[in-house]
Parts: C-alpha cells; sequence; structure tokens
C-alpha cells in the first residue's frame, strides 16, 4: 500500500511538472504588426522596379511606427509592392533557398535586390519581417521560365527564414503553382514557429491543414481581399483550427487586419501613416 502511495505521489508529481511545464511554455507572448495599405498609384511610363522601391521607401515607415510600441514581428500585404498582373514577369526576382545563416543585407552578389533591401529593413528595426513578391525561376532546359507569388520572412539578424510560393494562386494566368504545394514553417527570432500560406489559401485544405497538423498554430498571413469579406472568414478558419492568424490586408483602412485568436479580434492599437494613403499598421500582443 506504501509503495502504491508512493507511486501515486511519484504519477502526481510527474503530472503538475508535466502542466506546468505546458503552462509555462504557452504563457509567454510577442507583439505583432499587421500592415494596412494599397500599393501607391503608378506613375506614367514608370518602371516595375522604380514602383516596387517607392512602395518599399513606405514599409519602413511602418515598420518604425511598429517598434515604437515593441513590434516583434510585422506583416505587409499581398500585391502592396505593386503588381501589374497583364505584365508579371516584369516584377520578378530570383531568390535564393531559405535558410542558413547568409546576412542580405551585407551580403555581396545578392540576386535580389527586393530581398537585399528587406533584410537590411529587418537588421535595421530588429524584427522578424515577411512580405509579399514575385519571384523568377530561370527558365532551364528542361523548364520554361517560372514566375511565383512567393511569400518571404526575414529575421530580425537579416537571414532568410522561410520563402513560401502560394499555392493556389489567383492570378492562375501569370504565377505558376508549385508542384508538389509548398508546406513552409520556420521559427521566428522570438521563438514561436509560425506557418506561411497567402491569402486564396485559405480557402483550400492544403497547405494549411498540413502545417495545424504540425501542431503549428501561428501564421503572418498576407491577403488582397475586398474590404468587408475578410473578418468573418478570419474568425471562422481561426476558430476551427484554435489558431492564431495575423491578417494584412491591402485595405487602407484596416478594417479588415489585426490579428484574430480563436474566433474573435485581438483588441489593438492602431498607427495611421497619413503619408501613405493613411495607411494603418495595427499593433497587437498575441498570446504564444
Amino acid at each position: 500500500e506504501t509503495v502504491n502511495k508512493m507511486a501515486s505521489s511519484y504519477k502526481l508529481l510527474l503530472l503538475l511538472l508535466v502542466v506546468g511545464y505546458q503552462v509555462s511554455e504557452c504563457s509567454g507572448s510577442y507583439v505583432a504588426a499587421s500592415v494596412q495599405r494599397k500599393s501607391l498609384p503608378r506613375n506614367a511610363n514608370e518602371k516595375a522596379w522604380d514602383w516596387q522601391m517607392r512602395n518599399f521607401l513606405q514599409y519602413q515607415l511602418y515598420a518604425e511606427k511598429a517598434k515604437s510600441l515593441n513590434a516583434q514581428i510585422i506583416n505587409y500585404p499581398e500585391f502592396a509592392l505593386g503588381l501589374d498582373p497583364e505584365k508579371g514577369a516584369d516584377f520578378g526576382q530570383v531568390l535564393p533557398t531559405a535558410g542558413g545563416s547568409v546576412n542580405y543585407c551585407t551580403a555581396g552578389n545578392v540576386s535580389s535586390p527586393l530581398l537585399k533591401a528587406t533584410s537590411c529593413l529587418a537588421q535595421n528595426v530588429s524584427m522578424d519581417v515577411c512580405i509579399n513578391m514575385v519571384e523568377t525561376v530561370p527558365a532551364t532546359s528542361q523548364q520554361q521560365e517560372q514566375l511565383y507569388n512567393t511569400e518571404i520572412c526575414l529575421s530580425s539578424n537579416g537571414t532568410l527564414l522561410a520563402k513560401y510560393r502560394k499555392s493556389h494562386p489567383f492570378y492562375s494566368h501569370v504565377f505558376n503553382t508549385p508542384k508538389p504545394y509548398d508546406v513552409v514553417s520556420f521559427m521566428s527570432s522570438f521563438g514561436v514557429r509560425m506557418g506561411v500560406f497567402t491569402c486564396y489559401d485559405i480557402a483550400w485544405g492544403h497547405p494549411a491543414n498540413d502545417l495545424t497538423a504540425m501542431g503549428i498554430t501561428h501564421f503572418p498571413y498576407s491577403v488582397a481581399i475586398d474590404a468587408g469579406v475578410g473578418p468573418d472568414l478570419y474568425k471562422t478558419w481561426s476558430r476551427i483550427h484554435n489558431a492564431t492568424i495575423m491578417v494584412s490586408n491591402d485595405d487602407p483602412n484596416g478594417n479588415d487586419g489585426g490579428v484574430f485568436t480563436r474566433g474573435e479580434r485581438v483588441p489593438a492599437t492602431t498607427l495611421t501613416v497619413t503619408s501613405d494613403q493613411n495607411g494603418q499598421v495595427v499593433v497587437t500582443t498575441v498570446t504564444a
């Protein structure tokens, strides 16, 4: 009987330790920033790269405002750098494989000027930064040139944490569909593993279901959805998957964006960038 009591006490202690570990592991938080903006109108005869960089300069303003509220990660909307769907190839840049310790801000011979600029931005504000862009995969003897709607996430020290090619492109006549589809996650600089998918992907089972099946429940999420359509969708998806999505929409009034957790929009602080068509950055403290 004494042995049984000791065994029961040991099991209870072990259970308490496990529960205590789980609670402590999940009791942290981080600060996320979700940008809500449209791309600036394109000037007559403006080259694609010049238009993109003019928009990227605005990105820095949002990051600086988010940093003033101690944000640790910032996410930007789909197509917010500018895109002409009929001339998608003009906007593409070649990207390296994600991972590794290369700081693309200081590295030489970087294939993508936009990657280099984003790396420098992440390093300068000491935040993880996720942007949406067009990726070019050059033609080979086996295949034609490929274009992808791609999300990249850079760490606060300028390395490329993740590269995700959208599985279900809306402009299917412009962008290729990756085969097999990407299942991409990354460990953030603040220790939370995050999964990546983009806009229209949310309507499909993959890759989101693959990621949640892996236990990943935090997602930076770039979208270009008509105002008013998104919030009910985000609430429903986050409730079904018991997950958190950080929504950045190309809706400058900010009503569709922010963080949605387990069926609810999380209270946030909204800062306006008046010089950029009154775009907004929504800053939220998120339970990890």
